[in-house]
């Protein structure tokens, strides 16, 4: 009986490891890139997509959108991408849209698959495909500030005429996301990763 027992364990062992798989959105991941190379890019061939904002303030355990507080946060974040590529142009995507939430939710999906797996070819969703512009940049943040500061920022690059994501980048921060200064430096550390020297 325990010969029996013990054999059905290693079967139900070995199984449930063989039938492991990769979790991504198959709607979206086009393949593996063998001998992956990180790009490059040059500053001014670099279109920016209107960036993705988000910030929250907490007290006490409590999250909260303080509307005027996330405009200006937007103004900010905008001004300094702007200053930092040296253009006044910024480029509109259907993000804003109604159905924004579940578009945002499956951006976010791909682009966590593409950091995770900078060699997993993936499609960019058509939201944020450009026509007539080779390279965009489109930059995320996610910001906390009161009893807690901290948040994220990614810079994605997408190839509007293959629309894929060529790379994506990310780094955490511990500091109020309200910090101009300290903002700044992390817009142009981070755009410096993907710049070609």
């Amino acid at each position: 009986m325990k010969k029996v027992i013990l054999l059905i364990c290693i079967i139900t062992t070995i199984y449930s490891c063989k039938s492991k798989k990769v979790s991504t959105n198959k709607n979206y991941f086009i393949g593996i890139e063998n001998n992956y190379q990180k790009r490059y890019f040059d500053k001014d061939s670099l279109n920016l997509i209107a960036p993705i904002v988000q910030l929250r303030y907490v007290n006490n355990g409590e999250h909260y959108f303080v509307s005027k507080d996330v405009t200006a946060f937007n103004d900010m974040i905008t001004n300094i991408l702007k200053a930092e590529l040296n253009t006044s142009d910024i480029i509109t995507t259907d993000l804003d849209a109604l159905n924004q939430k579940k578009k945002n939710k499956v951006l976010e999906k791909v682009i966590h698959d593409k950091f995770s797996h900078p060699n997993w070819i993936m499609k960019a969703p058509e939201e944020i495909i450009v026509p007539n512009k080779k390279y965009t940049l489109l930059v995320e943040i996610n910001g906390i500030y009161g009893d807690r500061n901290n948040g994220q920022i990614s810079f994605s690059v997408i190839n509007n005429i293959t629309e894929v994501i060529e790379i994506v980048d990310k780094e955490k921060f511990y500091f109020n996301p309200k910090n101009e200064e300290l903002v700044r430096e992390l817009i142009a550390r981070g755009i410096s990763k993907l710049i070609r020297k």
